[in-house]
């Protein structure tokens, strides 16, 4: 009997949201999870991310399988699925004010 490789997935963005299914994904055991993290980067690279959650724990020094700083460093191959969970920040200029 033969196992699938693993599924590539890649998250953008490491904040509480990026960090938690990035967290899930990785323990189900199925996927290799590729998390890109630009503010934050060097910090989780040295000391990873310390999960406190009513639900999973206090899981401290937590790291994704890969770990990259930009877009460009993740585009290195191919991925499954892609998940973005970046903020969402109003338009500066509202569309409407584009089209006059």
């Amino acid at each position: 009997m033969t196992s699938d490789p693993p599924q590539e997935i890649l998250i953008v963005g490491l904040g509480a949201v990026g960090t938690i299914y990035g967290y899930i994904l990785k323990n189900g055991g199925r996927v290799r999870v590729t998390i890109v993290a630009r503010s934050n980067h060097a910090i989780v690279q040295a000391n990873g991310i310390h999960i406190k959650s009513v639900k999973y724990g206090d899981i401290p020094g937590w790291k994704p399988h890969r770990l990259c700083s930009s877009i460009a460093e993740a585009a290195d191959r191919a991925y499954a699925y892609v998940i973005v969970t970046t903020k969402a920040i109003p338009d500066v200029i509202r569309t409407p004010q584009l089209l006059d």
